[in-house]
Protein backbone atom coordinates (compact mmCIF):
# COMPACT_ATOMS: atom_id res chain seq x y z
CA UNK A 1 0.00 0.00 0.00
CA UNK A 2 1.02 3.49 -0.77
CA UNK A 3 1.63 5.25 2.63
CA UNK A 4 0.67 8.67 0.93
CA UNK A 5 -2.74 7.33 0.03
CA UNK A 6 -3.61 5.68 3.63
CA UNK A 7 -5.73 9.59 4.51
CA UNK A 8 -8.36 8.75 1.85
CA UNK A 9 -10.17 5.98 3.63
CA UNK A 10 -9.78 7.85 6.57
CA UNK A 11 -11.23 11.28 4.80
CA UNK A 12 -14.40 8.37 3.25
CA UNK A 13 -14.87 7.63 7.18
CA UNK A 14 -15.35 11.07 8.20
CA UNK A 15 -17.71 11.61 5.25
CA UNK A 16 -19.68 9.19 5.91
CA UNK A 17 -20.01 9.67 9.32
CA UNK A 18 -20.95 13.23 9.01
CA UNK A 19 -23.52 12.85 6.00
CA UNK A 20 -25.09 10.81 8.18
CA UNK A 21 -24.78 12.99 11.50
CA UNK A 22 -25.93 15.86 9.31
CA UNK A 23 -28.76 13.97 7.67
CA UNK A 24 -30.23 12.18 11.10
CA UNK A 25 -30.34 16.14 12.74
CA UNK A 26 -31.77 17.87 10.12
CA UNK A 27 -34.71 15.61 9.02
CA UNK A 28 -32.73 15.40 5.26
CA UNK A 29 -32.29 12.00 3.83
CA UNK A 30 -30.39 13.49 0.72
CA UNK A 31 -27.35 14.61 3.10
CA UNK A 32 -27.51 11.44 4.53
CA UNK A 33 -27.16 9.55 1.19
CA UNK A 34 -25.19 12.24 -0.26
CA UNK A 35 -22.35 11.49 2.32
CA UNK A 36 -22.70 8.16 1.45
CA UNK A 37 -21.89 8.45 -2.13
CA UNK A 38 -18.89 10.85 -2.01
CA UNK A 39 -17.31 8.13 0.67
CA UNK A 40 -17.75 5.56 -1.85
CA UNK A 41 -16.19 7.76 -4.04
CA UNK A 42 -13.17 8.57 -2.11
CA UNK A 43 -12.97 5.21 -1.28
CA UNK A 44 -12.69 4.05 -4.84
CA UNK A 45 -10.64 7.00 -5.73
CA UNK A 46 -7.87 5.08 -3.03
CA UNK A 47 -8.60 1.74 -4.80
CA UNK A 48 -7.62 3.21 -8.22
CA UNK A 49 -4.58 5.22 -7.62
CA UNK A 50 -3.65 2.28 -5.59
CA UNK A 51 -5.04 -0.58 -7.51
CA UNK A 52 -1.17 -2.02 -8.15
CA UNK A 53 -0.63 -2.62 -4.68
CA UNK A 54 -4.37 -4.07 -4.11
CA UNK A 55 -3.75 -6.50 -6.77
CA UNK A 56 -0.57 -8.10 -5.37
CA UNK A 57 -1.82 -8.10 -2.06
CA UNK A 58 -4.79 -10.63 -3.01
CA UNK A 59 -2.48 -12.79 -5.12
CA UNK A 60 0.18 -13.18 -2.25
CA UNK A 61 -0.04 -16.47 -0.34
CA UNK A 62 -1.37 -14.90 2.97
CA UNK A 63 -4.51 -13.35 0.16
CA UNK A 64 -6.81 -16.45 1.31
CA UNK A 65 -6.63 -16.21 5.00
CA UNK A 66 -6.84 -12.37 4.99
CA UNK A 67 -9.92 -12.92 2.16
CA UNK A 68 -11.66 -14.94 5.01
CA UNK A 69 -11.27 -12.32 8.10
CA UNK A 70 -12.08 -9.78 5.75
CA UNK A 71 -15.86 -11.64 4.90
CA UNK A 72 -16.14 -12.30 8.30
CA UNK A 73 -15.87 -8.37 9.41
CA UNK A 74 -18.24 -8.08 6.28
CA UNK A 75 -20.42 -10.27 7.86
CA UNK A 76 -20.37 -8.96 10.84
CA UNK A 77 -20.54 -5.22 9.37
CA UNK A 78 -23.96 -7.10 7.99
CA UNK A 79 -25.17 -8.56 11.33
CA UNK A 80 -24.79 -4.60 12.83
CA UNK A 81 -26.73 -3.63 10.30
CA UNK A 82 -29.77 -5.68 10.13
CA UNK A 83 -29.84 -5.54 14.33
CA UNK A 84 -30.00 -1.91 14.01
CA UNK A 85 -33.02 -1.98 11.44
CA UNK A 86 -34.49 -4.24 13.08
CA UNK A 87 -34.46 -2.75 16.57
CA UNK A 88 -35.28 0.67 15.02
CA UNK A 89 -38.79 -0.26 14.62
CA UNK A 90 -41.26 0.83 16.91
CA UNK A 91 -42.38 -2.35 18.85
CA UNK A 92 -38.21 -2.61 19.46
CA UNK A 93 -37.51 0.63 21.53
CA UNK A 94 -36.91 0.47 24.73
CA UNK A 95 -35.74 3.57 26.82
CA UNK A 96 -34.44 3.88 30.54
CA UNK A 97 -35.99 7.04 32.27
CA UNK A 98 -32.74 8.16 34.69
CA UNK A 99 -34.51 11.47 35.77
CA UNK A 100 -35.33 11.53 39.43
CA UNK A 101 -38.98 12.67 39.28
CA UNK A 102 -39.87 10.24 36.07
CA UNK A 103 -40.29 13.35 34.01
CA UNK A 104 -39.80 10.89 30.82
CA UNK A 105 -42.42 8.45 32.02
CA UNK A 106 -46.20 8.85 30.63
CA UNK A 107 -48.65 7.93 33.78
CA UNK A 108 -50.57 4.93 33.67
CA UNK A 109 -53.77 6.65 33.00
CA UNK A 110 -51.87 7.38 29.35
CA UNK A 111 -50.78 4.02 28.95
CA UNK A 112 -54.38 3.07 28.85
CA UNK A 113 -55.16 5.56 26.77
CA UNK A 114 -52.58 4.34 24.39
CA UNK A 115 -53.47 0.82 24.15
CA UNK A 116 -56.77 2.05 22.79
CA UNK A 117 -55.65 3.60 20.01
CA UNK A 118 -53.52 0.36 18.85
CA UNK A 119 -56.89 -0.91 18.02
CA UNK A 120 -58.13 1.86 15.88
CA UNK A 121 -58.69 0.95 12.05
CA UNK A 122 -56.95 4.36 11.08
CA UNK A 123 -54.11 6.61 13.12
CA UNK A 124 -55.56 9.47 14.96
CA UNK A 125 -54.23 12.94 13.16
CA UNK A 126 -52.21 15.29 14.98
CA UNK A 127 -51.94 18.15 13.05
CA UNK A 128 -49.29 20.59 14.51
CA UNK A 129 -49.37 24.46 14.14
CA UNK A 130 -46.37 25.97 15.13
CA UNK A 131 -44.73 29.09 14.91
CA UNK A 132 -41.93 29.26 18.18
CA UNK A 133 -39.08 26.24 17.50
CA UNK A 134 -38.92 25.67 21.24
CA UNK A 135 -42.59 24.91 21.34
CA UNK A 136 -43.08 22.77 18.51
CA UNK A 137 -39.71 20.71 20.37
CA UNK A 138 -41.39 20.72 23.32
CA UNK A 139 -44.51 19.18 21.95
CA UNK A 140 -42.75 16.82 19.77
CA UNK A 141 -40.62 15.61 22.74
CA UNK A 142 -44.40 14.57 24.71
CA UNK A 143 -45.72 13.06 21.36
CA UNK A 144 -42.46 11.09 20.90
CA UNK A 145 -43.56 9.33 24.70
CA UNK A 146 -47.03 7.93 23.09
CA UNK A 147 -44.84 7.27 19.72
CA UNK A 148 -42.41 4.93 22.00
CA UNK A 149 -45.46 3.40 23.11
CA UNK A 150 -46.69 2.70 19.87
CA UNK A 151 -49.74 5.15 19.82
CA UNK A 152 -51.44 5.19 16.30
CA UNK A 153 -50.79 8.62 15.02
CA UNK A 154 -50.09 10.58 12.19
CA UNK A 155 -48.20 13.41 12.26
CA UNK A 156 -48.17 16.72 10.25
CA UNK A 157 -46.20 19.81 11.46
CA UNK A 158 -46.99 23.45 9.94
CA UNK A 159 -45.27 26.32 9.98
CA UNK A 160 -47.51 29.09 10.26
CA UNK A 161 -45.32 31.44 8.43
CA UNK A 162 -44.54 29.75 5.55
CA UNK A 163 -48.15 28.09 5.40
CA UNK A 164 -50.42 30.95 6.29
CA UNK A 165 -53.43 29.67 3.99
CA UNK A 166 -53.46 26.40 5.61
CA UNK A 167 -53.69 28.09 8.99
CA UNK A 168 -56.69 30.15 8.16
CA UNK A 169 -58.09 26.77 6.53
CA UNK A 170 -57.89 25.41 9.65
CA UNK A 171 -59.21 28.61 11.79
CA UNK A 172 -56.02 28.71 13.83
CA UNK A 173 -56.47 31.24 16.69
CA UNK A 174 -53.40 30.82 18.25
CA UNK A 175 -49.35 30.49 16.84
CA UNK A 176 -48.88 27.22 18.52
CA UNK A 177 -51.89 24.90 18.45
CA UNK A 178 -52.01 20.99 17.80
CA UNK A 179 -55.09 19.77 16.17
CA UNK A 180 -56.11 16.12 17.29
CA UNK A 181 -58.68 14.76 14.61
CA UNK A 182 -60.54 10.94 14.31
CA UNK A 183 -63.13 10.70 11.96
CA UNK A 184 -65.76 13.87 12.60
CA UNK A 185 -64.36 14.35 16.09
CA UNK A 186 -61.89 17.02 17.09
CA UNK A 187 -59.88 18.82 19.39
CA UNK A 188 -57.71 21.45 19.86
CA UNK A 189 -54.52 22.30 22.07
CA UNK A 190 -52.99 24.83 23.23
CA UNK A 191 -50.99 24.32 26.03
CA UNK A 192 -48.59 21.04 26.06
CA UNK A 193 -48.61 18.77 28.60
CA UNK A 194 -49.07 14.85 29.53
CA UNK A 195 -52.59 15.44 30.37
CA UNK A 196 -54.04 17.75 27.91
CA UNK A 197 -52.55 15.65 25.67
CA UNK A 198 -54.40 12.51 26.62
CA UNK A 199 -57.45 14.39 27.22
CA UNK A 200 -57.13 15.48 23.97
CA UNK A 201 -56.99 11.79 22.65
CA UNK A 202 -59.81 11.11 24.72
CA UNK A 203 -61.98 13.41 23.70
CA UNK A 204 -61.80 12.31 19.88
CA UNK A 205 -62.18 8.37 20.66
CA UNK A 206 -66.02 9.44 22.44
CA UNK A 207 -69.07 10.23 20.15
CA UNK A 208 -71.27 11.85 22.35
CA UNK A 209 -70.72 15.91 21.46
CA UNK A 210 -71.45 17.98 24.77
CA UNK A 211 -73.95 20.43 24.43
CA UNK A 212 -73.50 24.16 26.12
CA UNK A 213 -76.13 26.96 26.98
CA UNK A 214 -75.45 30.55 27.59
CA UNK A 215 -78.44 32.00 29.34
CA UNK A 216 -79.90 34.99 27.84
CA UNK A 217 -83.16 37.48 29.00
CA UNK A 218 -80.67 39.52 31.95
CA UNK A 219 -78.04 41.40 29.56
CA UNK A 220 -75.71 38.55 28.98
CA UNK A 221 -73.11 39.24 26.56
CA UNK A 222 -73.91 38.21 23.32
CA UNK A 223 -72.89 34.76 22.16
CA UNK A 224 -73.08 36.00 18.10
CA UNK A 225 -71.99 39.96 18.58
CA UNK A 226 -68.37 40.15 17.51
CA UNK A 227 -68.07 43.32 19.16
CA UNK A 228 -65.67 43.81 22.22
CA UNK A 229 -67.68 43.48 25.04
CA UNK A 230 -69.09 40.12 23.73
CA UNK A 231 -68.21 36.52 24.25
CA UNK A 232 -68.35 35.40 19.83
CA UNK A 233 -64.46 34.62 20.06
CA UNK A 234 -64.83 32.35 23.18
CA UNK A 235 -68.23 30.69 21.71
CA UNK A 236 -66.28 30.16 18.46
CA UNK A 237 -63.60 28.30 20.19
CA UNK A 238 -66.04 26.20 22.21
CA UNK A 239 -67.41 25.29 18.51
CA UNK A 240 -64.28 24.72 17.16
CA UNK A 241 -63.48 22.30 20.38
CA UNK A 242 -66.54 20.03 19.11
CA UNK A 243 -69.11 21.53 21.75
CA UNK A 244 -72.60 22.50 20.86
CA UNK A 245 -73.25 26.02 21.98
CA UNK A 246 -76.65 27.66 21.75
CA UNK A 247 -78.65 30.33 23.64
CA UNK A 248 -81.37 29.74 26.71
CA UNK A 249 -83.87 31.79 27.32
CA UNK A 250 -85.12 30.40 30.56
CA UNK A 251 -88.50 32.38 31.40
CA UNK A 252 -89.77 31.44 27.34
CA UNK A 253 -88.84 27.84 27.32
CA UNK A 254 -89.98 27.62 30.91
CA UNK A 255 -87.65 24.38 31.25
CA UNK A 256 -84.14 23.63 31.03
CA UNK A 257 -83.14 21.20 28.01
CA UNK A 258 -82.45 17.58 28.80
CA UNK A 259 -79.32 17.55 27.01
CA UNK A 260 -78.05 20.20 28.87
CA UNK A 261 -74.63 19.55 30.01
CA UNK A 262 -73.39 23.33 31.02
CA UNK A 263 -75.27 26.25 31.60
CA UNK A 264 -73.24 29.56 31.21
CA UNK A 265 -74.34 32.78 32.83
CA UNK A 266 -71.85 35.22 31.06
CA UNK A 267 -72.44 38.79 32.47
CA UNK A 268 -75.73 39.43 33.55
CA UNK A 269 -76.87 42.87 34.03
CA UNK A 270 -80.24 42.09 35.90
CA UNK A 271 -80.60 39.93 38.41
CA UNK A 272 -82.99 36.75 37.97
CA UNK A 273 -86.37 35.76 38.74
CA UNK A 274 -87.59 33.74 41.47
CA UNK A 275 -89.06 31.14 38.60
CA UNK A 276 -85.53 31.42 36.83
CA UNK A 277 -83.66 30.39 40.10
CA UNK A 278 -86.05 27.56 40.83
CA UNK A 279 -85.27 25.89 37.09
CA UNK A 280 -81.77 25.98 37.60
CA UNK A 281 -82.23 24.64 41.37
CA UNK A 282 -83.51 21.68 40.16
CA UNK A 283 -80.80 21.64 37.01
CA UNK A 284 -78.39 21.59 39.92
CA UNK A 285 -79.95 19.03 41.83
CA UNK A 286 -79.35 16.58 38.73
CA UNK A 287 -75.94 16.54 38.73
CA UNK A 288 -75.87 19.90 36.33
CA UNK A 289 -72.50 22.19 36.23
CA UNK A 290 -72.64 25.79 35.86
CA UNK A 291 -70.37 28.53 34.99
CA UNK A 292 -71.38 31.67 36.59
CA UNK A 293 -69.38 35.40 35.48
CA UNK A 294 -71.13 38.34 36.85
CA UNK A 295 -69.29 41.76 36.69
CA UNK A 296 -69.38 44.99 39.45
CA UNK A 297 -71.63 47.51 39.65
CA UNK A 298 -74.71 44.72 39.12
CA UNK A 299 -77.21 44.33 41.74
CA UNK A 300 -77.86 40.26 41.79
CA UNK A 301 -79.58 39.82 44.74
CA UNK A 302 -81.38 36.86 44.15
CA UNK A 303 -79.19 34.88 41.83
CA UNK A 304 -76.58 35.34 45.12
CA UNK A 305 -79.13 34.02 47.47
CA UNK A 306 -79.05 30.94 45.06
CA UNK A 307 -75.51 30.28 45.26
CA UNK A 308 -75.00 31.05 49.17
CA UNK A 309 -76.88 27.59 49.01
CA UNK A 310 -73.56 26.11 47.48
CA UNK A 311 -71.26 27.91 49.40
CA UNK A 312 -70.62 30.76 46.80
CA UNK A 313 -71.24 34.56 48.14
CA UNK A 314 -70.73 37.25 45.54
CA UNK A 315 -69.60 40.51 47.63
CA UNK A 316 -71.03 43.67 46.57
CA UNK A 317 -67.88 45.64 45.78
CA UNK A 318 -65.39 46.76 43.13
CA UNK A 319 -61.40 45.01 43.31
CA UNK A 320 -59.08 48.31 41.86
CA UNK A 321 -55.49 49.12 41.49
CA UNK A 322 -54.46 51.38 44.12
CA UNK A 323 -54.41 54.63 43.29
CA UNK A 324 -50.68 55.66 43.89
CA UNK A 325 -49.80 52.17 41.77
CA UNK A 326 -47.91 53.98 38.64
CA UNK A 327 -49.86 50.90 36.72
CA UNK A 328 -52.94 52.89 37.38
CA UNK A 329 -51.85 56.17 35.50
CA UNK A 330 -50.87 53.82 32.57
CA UNK A 331 -54.04 51.30 31.95
CA UNK A 332 -56.50 52.73 34.71
CA UNK A 333 -57.26 52.02 38.18
CA UNK A 334 -60.41 50.16 37.46
CA UNK A 335 -58.19 46.55 36.87
CA UNK A 336 -57.52 44.10 39.10
CA UNK A 337 -54.19 42.11 38.77
CA UNK A 338 -54.76 38.17 39.14
CA UNK A 339 -51.91 36.15 40.10
CA UNK A 340 -52.42 33.58 42.64
CA UNK A 341 -53.61 30.40 41.57
CA UNK A 342 -54.67 27.31 43.15
CA UNK A 343 -51.45 24.63 41.63
CA UNK A 344 -53.76 21.44 42.77
CA UNK A 345 -56.81 21.94 40.82
CA UNK A 346 -57.10 21.20 37.25
CA UNK A 347 -58.71 24.54 36.56
CA UNK A 348 -55.50 27.20 37.49
CA UNK A 349 -53.28 24.13 37.72
CA UNK A 350 -51.44 25.45 34.25
CA UNK A 351 -51.68 29.07 34.96
CA UNK A 352 -49.96 28.20 38.57
CA UNK A 353 -47.21 26.31 36.94
CA UNK A 354 -46.30 29.25 34.32
CA UNK A 355 -43.86 31.71 34.23
CA UNK A 356 -45.63 34.55 36.16
CA UNK A 357 -48.67 34.48 34.76
CA UNK A 358 -50.84 37.30 35.86
CA UNK A 359 -54.25 38.43 34.12
CA UNK A 360 -55.19 42.19 34.19
CA UNK A 361 -59.68 42.13 33.90
CA UNK A 362 -61.62 44.93 35.09
CA UNK A 363 -64.66 45.21 36.70
CA UNK A 364 -64.02 43.06 39.08
CA UNK A 365 -65.57 41.83 42.49
CA UNK A 366 -64.48 39.61 45.05
CA UNK A 367 -65.79 36.13 46.09
CA UNK A 368 -66.52 34.36 49.82
CA UNK A 369 -67.44 31.29 50.65
CA UNK A 370 -70.21 30.11 53.12
CA UNK A 371 -68.86 27.24 55.09
CA UNK A 372 -72.06 26.17 56.34
CA UNK A 373 -74.02 26.12 52.87
CA UNK A 374 -77.61 24.51 52.84
CA UNK A 375 -76.36 22.13 50.20
CA UNK A 376 -72.90 20.93 51.66
CA UNK A 377 -70.88 21.62 48.94
CA UNK A 378 -67.21 21.77 49.28
CA UNK A 379 -65.50 25.33 48.24
CA UNK A 380 -62.60 26.12 47.15
CA UNK A 381 -61.36 29.55 46.22
CA UNK A 382 -58.35 29.00 43.54
CA UNK A 383 -57.75 32.51 42.03
CA UNK A 384 -56.87 35.55 43.90
CA UNK A 385 -55.47 39.04 43.53
CA UNK A 386 -52.05 40.68 44.28
CA UNK A 387 -51.45 42.16 47.37
CA UNK A 388 -51.38 45.27 45.21
CA UNK A 389 -54.92 45.50 44.17
CA UNK A 390 -57.30 46.87 47.56
CA UNK A 391 -61.36 46.52 47.05
CA UNK A 392 -64.18 49.14 47.78
CA UNK A 393 -66.53 47.56 50.19
CA UNK A 394 -70.67 48.15 49.86
CA UNK A 395 -70.84 48.80 45.93
CA UNK A 396 -73.54 48.08 43.89
CA UNK A 397 -74.19 50.60 41.65
CA UNK A 398 -71.61 53.42 39.82
CA UNK A 399 -73.46 55.88 42.40
CA UNK A 400 -71.61 54.12 45.29
CA UNK A 401 -68.46 55.11 44.00
CA UNK A 402 -68.92 58.82 45.38
CA UNK A 403 -67.46 59.70 48.47
CA UNK A 404 -65.57 56.75 49.34
CA UNK A 405 -64.29 56.97 53.15
CA UNK A 406 -61.50 55.15 54.34
CA UNK A 407 -63.30 52.93 56.47
CA UNK A 408 -64.75 51.19 52.47
CA UNK A 409 -61.27 50.74 51.14
CA UNK A 410 -59.18 47.68 52.17
CA UNK A 411 -55.86 45.73 50.95
CA UNK A 412 -54.61 42.61 50.80
CA UNK A 413 -55.10 39.56 47.87
CA UNK A 414 -58.66 38.89 47.59
CA UNK A 415 -60.45 35.66 46.31
CA UNK A 416 -62.54 35.89 42.60
CA UNK A 417 -62.64 32.72 41.27
CA UNK A 418 -64.48 29.90 43.51
CA UNK A 419 -65.57 25.98 42.92
CA UNK A 420 -68.01 24.44 44.14
CA UNK A 421 -68.41 20.93 43.91
CA UNK A 422 -71.02 18.30 45.60
CA UNK A 423 -73.29 15.33 45.33
CA UNK A 424 -76.30 15.43 43.04
CA UNK A 425 -79.65 15.75 45.75
CA UNK A 426 -82.56 13.92 43.66
CA UNK A 427 -85.02 16.77 43.59
CA UNK A 428 -88.73 16.48 42.35
CA UNK A 429 -88.33 16.74 38.76
CA UNK A 430 -89.58 19.43 36.43
CA UNK A 431 -91.79 18.06 33.23
CA UNK A 432 -91.31 19.46 30.10
CA UNK A 433 -95.51 21.02 30.08
CA UNK A 434 -95.41 22.13 33.82
CA UNK A 435 -93.67 25.46 35.30
CA UNK A 436 -93.82 24.08 39.13
CA UNK A 437 -91.83 20.92 40.35
CA UNK A 438 -93.98 18.33 40.81
CA UNK A 439 -95.99 17.17 43.94
CA UNK A 440 -95.38 14.11 45.78
CA UNK A 441 -97.81 11.30 46.82
CA UNK A 442 -98.38 9.67 49.92
CA UNK A 443 -95.64 7.08 49.81
CA UNK A 444 -92.87 10.11 48.56
CA UNK A 445 -92.81 9.83 45.14
CA UNK A 446 -93.20 12.52 42.77
CA UNK A 447 -96.72 12.59 40.61
CA UNK A 448 -94.62 13.71 37.08
CA UNK A 449 -93.82 10.83 34.71
CA UNK A 450 -90.22 10.18 35.22
CA UNK A 451 -87.90 7.63 33.53
CA UNK A 452 -86.84 4.55 34.53
CA UNK A 453 -83.88 4.63 36.23
CA UNK A 454 -83.71 8.41 36.35
CA UNK A 455 -82.64 8.27 40.13
CA UNK A 456 -80.19 5.69 39.25
CA UNK A 457 -78.38 7.55 36.91
CA UNK A 458 -77.81 10.66 38.70
CA UNK A 459 -77.95 10.02 42.56
CA UNK A 460 -73.67 9.87 42.40
CA UNK A 461 -73.21 12.43 40.13
CA UNK A 462 -71.23 15.36 41.09
CA UNK A 463 -72.40 19.08 40.37
CA UNK A 464 -69.91 21.27 39.69
CA UNK A 465 -70.19 25.24 39.99
CA UNK A 466 -67.86 27.92 38.84
CA UNK A 467 -68.17 31.42 40.08
CA UNK A 468 -65.68 34.23 38.08
CA UNK A 469 -65.95 37.87 39.73
CA UNK A 470 -66.29 39.17 35.99
CA UNK A 471 -67.27 38.53 32.83
CA UNK A 472 -64.38 40.54 31.31
CA UNK A 473 -62.31 37.09 31.01
CA UNK A 474 -64.50 35.93 28.13
CA UNK A 475 -64.95 38.84 26.43
CA UNK A 476 -63.84 39.72 22.58
CA UNK A 477 -61.91 42.38 23.66
CA UNK A 478 -59.53 40.26 26.23
CA UNK A 479 -59.07 37.31 23.98
CA UNK A 480 -55.51 39.25 22.73
CA UNK A 481 -54.08 37.38 25.65
CA UNK A 482 -53.99 33.64 25.22
CA UNK A 483 -53.81 33.11 29.31
CA UNK A 484 -57.50 34.23 29.16
CA UNK A 485 -58.47 32.03 26.54
CA UNK A 486 -56.50 29.48 28.54
CA UNK A 487 -58.79 29.95 31.80
CA UNK A 488 -62.20 30.32 29.98
CA UNK A 489 -61.08 26.69 28.36
CA UNK A 490 -60.13 25.26 31.74
CA UNK A 491 -63.17 25.90 33.38
CA UNK A 492 -65.23 24.99 30.73
CA UNK A 493 -63.38 21.63 30.47
CA UNK A 494 -63.59 20.92 33.99
CA UNK A 495 -67.27 21.34 34.13
CA UNK A 496 -68.08 19.24 31.64
CA UNK A 497 -66.50 16.13 33.65
CA UNK A 498 -66.51 12.66 32.12
CA UNK A 499 -65.72 9.69 33.75
CA UNK A 500 -63.34 9.09 31.64
CA UNK A 501 -61.21 12.11 31.36
CA UNK A 502 -57.91 12.23 33.67
CA UNK A 503 -56.19 14.50 35.51
CA UNK A 504 -52.46 14.03 35.92
CA UNK A 505 -50.62 15.76 38.39
CA UNK A 506 -47.71 17.75 36.47
CA UNK A 507 -43.89 16.68 37.43
CA UNK A 508 -42.04 18.44 39.47
CA UNK A 509 -38.50 19.14 38.03
CA UNK A 510 -35.86 19.04 40.69
CA UNK A 511 -32.58 20.40 40.19
CA UNK A 512 -29.99 17.90 38.81
CA UNK A 513 -27.61 20.01 36.52
CA UNK A 514 -24.53 19.22 34.49
CA UNK A 515 -23.52 22.88 33.57
CA UNK A 516 -21.28 22.46 30.32
CA UNK A 517 -19.80 25.75 28.47
CA UNK A 518 -19.95 25.94 24.66
CA UNK A 519 -16.58 25.61 24.38
CA UNK A 520 -16.46 22.43 26.45
CA UNK A 521 -19.13 20.91 24.35
CA UNK A 522 -17.86 21.38 21.15
CA UNK A 523 -13.97 19.98 22.54
CA UNK A 524 -16.14 17.21 23.91
CA UNK A 525 -18.13 16.99 20.28
CA UNK A 526 -14.71 16.68 18.67
CA UNK A 527 -12.94 14.34 21.04
CA UNK A 528 -16.09 11.81 21.13
CA UNK A 529 -16.76 11.76 16.98
CA UNK A 530 -13.60 12.69 15.63
CA UNK A 531 -10.37 12.42 18.08
CA UNK A 532 -11.27 8.96 19.35
CA UNK A 533 -11.92 7.26 16.09
CA UNK A 534 -9.48 8.61 14.32
CA UNK A 535 -6.79 7.68 17.05
CA UNK A 536 -7.94 4.06 17.53
CA UNK A 537 -8.13 3.58 13.45
CA UNK A 538 -4.71 5.52 13.48
CA UNK A 539 -3.18 3.03 15.71
CA UNK A 540 -4.44 0.38 14.43
CA UNK A 541 -3.09 1.29 11.04
CA UNK A 542 -0.07 1.91 12.09
CA UNK A 543 0.32 -1.57 14.15
CA UNK A 544 -0.56 -3.46 11.28
CA UNK A 545 1.85 -1.55 8.81
CA UNK A 546 4.54 -2.93 11.99
CA UNK A 547 4.26 -5.80 11.21
CA UNK A 548 3.73 -6.36 7.66
CA UNK A 549 7.02 -4.71 7.84
CA UNK A 550 8.59 -6.94 10.31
Amino acid sequence: MKPGLLFLPFVALIVAALGIAFGSAFMEPSLKYGGLIVALLIFATWVAFDWGNFKRFFTRKGAKYGASSGLVVVMGIIVIVLAALITNRPRFNKSFDTTKTKSNTLAEQSFKVIEKTTTLNEPIKIIGFFKQDEVRDEFSSLINLYLAKNAKFALEYIDTDSNPTRAIAEKIVSENTAIFRYGTQESRVTTFSEEKITNAIIKVLKTENKKIYFTTGHGERSTSSEEGADISFVVEQLKNNKYEVSDLALLEQIKIPSDANLIVVAGPKYDFKGEEIALLEDYIARGGALLVMVDALVPVTQFNNFLNAYGININADLAILRPDDPRSQLIGSNNAIISEFDEFNPITRDLAHGAAVSLLLPNTRTLSDVPDNKEGFKVSLIGKTSSDVVRIKDVKSQADLANIDAGRIEAGAFPVLAVAVGKAKISPPIAENQTEPAGKDDTGKTSSDVSPGLEDKTKDRESRIVVMGTSELASNGQMVRQEHLDLFLNMNNYLLQDEDFISIRPKESGKSELNITSSMGSLSLMFISIIYPFCFLGFGVWYWLRRRAA
